[in-house]
């Protein structure tokens, strides 16, 4: 009974790992077909941070770029995990991400 008992609550568990992802999915807006999403990667050296509203201004080939960081975005700081807080202007990064409703918006960026 014990052993059905603990199955149980892992299983359960897991639903709720799941309903949490899915709900997270959903609370981030409507789906984008793949017609009105473009993928993009860029590198450059950071000249502003807005830490208020999740904003991040690049400097790739002498054009400022504003790059939005979300709740999901990894950032990666020499191989461990870092912050928004990490970011900052001087700091050479690399960035991919999706561009959504003419917003580029970071999934990863790498601090280097």
């Amino acid at each position: 009974m014990v052993a059905v008992m603990k199955r149980t609550a892992r299983l359960t568990g897991a639903m709720l790992a799941v309903m949490v992802a899915t709900l997270l999915v959903f609370a981030a807006g409507p789906s984008q077909s793949a017609s009105n999403q473009s993928n993009f990667n860029m590198a450059g050296l950071v000249q502003g941070v807005s830490y208020a509203q999740n904003v991040v201004e690049i400097s790739v080939n002498g054009t400022k770029q504003s790059i939005h960081i979300t709740p999901t975005t990894a950032i990666d700081k020499h191989g461990e995990t870092g912050s928004i807080a990490d970011i900052r202007p001087g700091v050479h990064i690399l960035v991919s991400g999706v561009v959504r409703d003419g917003q580029k918006v970071a999934l990863t960026i790498e601090i280097k």
